[in-house]
């Protein structure tokens, strides 16, 4: 979302609340991502987060983005391939971070540009994900 994401996080919250039939005396914590990410949109999480978990009287639990990339695809549905996490960063670089088979820490996380990303990739196939996925590795080869 390139814009709105103020007027549409609330909303979004009280969807998914719904969806998962839950009410806000429910929960015992938030968790917010902490980046990295753009920075409005990060800031505008990390704001409605602190907002809303000082109202429910919550903790708040911030979590990297890569942290959540890698927890959407566990070590054991990897298929045996390094993981990379790409991360949209603007101005021809990208947020990376990358897993081993078994989800330990390759390398990253860091800021590269196009040479430095491609000098830091492991040999072989390897599993993409994250939102600079798509735009940054297929076609370059």
């Amino acid at each position: 979302m390139q814009r709105g994401q103020s007027e549409r996080l609330v909303p979004m919250v009280q969807a998914a609340m719904a969806a998962a039939r839950l009410l806000w005396s429910d929960l015992q914590a938030l968790a917010v991502t902490s980046g990295p990410g753009g920075f409005t949109g990060v800031r505008i999480g990390l704001a409605a987060a602190q907002g809303l978990a000082l109202a429910w009287d919550l903790p708040v639990i911030a979590v990297s983005a890569f942290a959540v990339l890698a927890g959407r695809l566990p070590p054991d549905e990897r298929g045996g391939l390094p993981l990379v996490m790409l991360i949209e960063a603007k101005r021809a670089e990208v947020y990376v971070q990358i897993e081993s088979p078994r989800g330990e820490a390759l390398a990253g996380p860091a800021l590269l540009d196009e040479g430095a990303l491609l000098a830091s990739l492991p040999p072989g196939p390897l599993l993409l994900a994250g939102d600079a996925a798509a735009a940054w590795l297929p076609h370059r080869w």
